[in-house]
């Protein structure tokens, strides 16, 4: 049974990406297509502007919206349906050094520290 400690909800609440309609949790870890999976919420919805990039919205319904008692109801209640999506780290690990290192060179970790 999961119970949250305040620390430990202010840390995942936000990367708990929730569909109340579906009982759908995601957890939405970076780089592992994140973006698609706001997006996907909130087509769920039926947000006319899902497409638009989801980071900077104000409106991402997340566990971390919810108080903390309802949030462990939530990733207890063996109704919902809770997933996470991973990546093969080698193939992560590939994928992070041509993003970086090959097709920006002169972006990131190049301009911040001369690499």
């Amino acid at each position: 049974k999961i119970r949250f400690s305040s620390g430990e909800f202010r840390a995942a609440g936000r990367q708990l990406l929730v569909s109340p309609e579906q009982k759908l949790v995601i957890c939405a870890i970076p780089k592992i297509a994140c973006t698609e999976f706001m997006r996907l919420m909130y087509r769920l919805r039926g947000d006319a502007d899902w497409q638009m990039s989801p980071h900077f919205r104000s409106d991402t319904l997340s566990l971390a919206n919810f108080d903390i008692d309802r949030a462990t109801e939530i990733m207890n209640d063996p109704l919902w349906t809770k997933a996470v999506f991973l990546r093969d780290p080698l193939r992560r690990l590939l994928s992070a050094y041509l993003d970086k290192f090959v097709h920006a060179p002169n972006l990131g970790l190049h301009a911040d520290y001369g690499l």
